[in-house]
């Protein structure tokens, strides 16, 4: 009654003791006020969620077999939980009250937890399952060199589109299966998440010395300094970063570049105008470094 607003006899201090305890007034999902032990409801959940990484760590993912004779009573009252769980994940994708806080789902995210399952063989792990499928797409590459569709590849571009879309979703702040370190492997691999882009490659943080070393090598195995931005990796991503630092500083703009590195540059033939480089479908493969500037007589 006091928690309706209603008159009862209930002391501030029986009150407090109460609050104290975890209970609190709330909604249920059909507007009604309700009496509920919150800190006993996350007790409980916390308790499902330790038993589910349990039984992840036990069968190598979360999917329980169709059946309750397979399941043990443990088991199927887990999975009953798992169950609620995405109907109520369900019932926040469509916009209603839902018993799954933020913190909950941010739990479930990072056990990679699938809020919207579908059928998968219950003979392979979810890990072998995505290394299959990055094999796959690892495969598909060698062989056409881009990640266009091509219709004689039918389930492979099935996946092509799938990890797009999954991307998608990720984009928007949706939780699916395709988590950061996911995305990181399909970047090692040059995968499109958009098609017709060209795919983003994270930037690992190193020295310039590191990478200047790097180039060395690169040159020494290719005989020139022109790394591909796309298939270069790290290095030619750096590379380009080199270019357009080196642009800054020709215009007296502010620039990572100094004179010093920009002459070390020189020194070894690198390409600061890499368009010079081609003429049509055919390479220059003539040496070309830009003039850089005059080193000053003061030092």
């Amino acid at each position: 009654r006091h928690f309706e607003g209603k008159p009862a006899n209930l002391s501030e201090d029986r009150l407090k003791k109460l609050v104290d305890l975890g209970w609190q007034k709330s909604l249920d999902k059909k507007g009604c006020i309700r009496i509920c032990d919150l800190a006993g409801e996350t007790k409980t959940w916390n308790e499902n969620y330790e038993k589910l990484i349990e039984y992840k760590e036990k069968n190598g993912n979360m999917v329980f077999p169709s059946g309750n004779s397979k399941l043990s009573k443990k088991d199927l009252h887990l999975r009953n939980w798992v169950i609620r769980v995405r109907k109520e994940y369900q019932r926040l994708q469509s916009g209603k009250e839902a018993d799954l806080s933020a913190i909950q789902m941010k739990k479930l995210s990072d056990i990679n937890f699938l809020f919207n399952p579908k059928k998968i063989s219950h003979s392979k792990s979810n890990k072998e399952i995505w290394e299959s499928r990055l094999q796959a797409l690892k495969d598909y590459k060698a062989r056409y060199g881009d990640f266009a569709m091509h219709k004689k590849e039918a389930s492979t571009t099935k996946l092509i589109q799938k990890m797009r879309r999954e991307y998608k979703m990720r984009q928007r702040g949706e939780h699916n299966g395709l988590t950061d370190k996911r995305i990181a492997q399909l970047e090692e691999i040059g995968f499109e998440f958009e098609r017709g882009k060209t795919p983003k490659v994270r930037y690992e943080r190193r020295s310039w010395e590191e990478r200047f070393q790097h180039l060395l090598k690169y040159k020494e195995e290719h005989g020139h300094c022109i790394v591909p931005q796309i298939a270069g990796g790290m290095l030619g991503k750096w590379v380009g970063r080199q270019r357009k630092e080196y642009n800054n500083l020709m215009k007296g703009e502010p620039s990572s570049l100094t004179h010093e590195k920009a002459l070390r540059l020189s020194s070894i033939g690198f390409c600061f105008d890499a368009s010079s480089r081609f003429r049509g479908t055919k390479r220059d493969n003539t040496n070309y470094t830009r003039p850089i500037f005059s080193q000053r007589k003061d030092g």
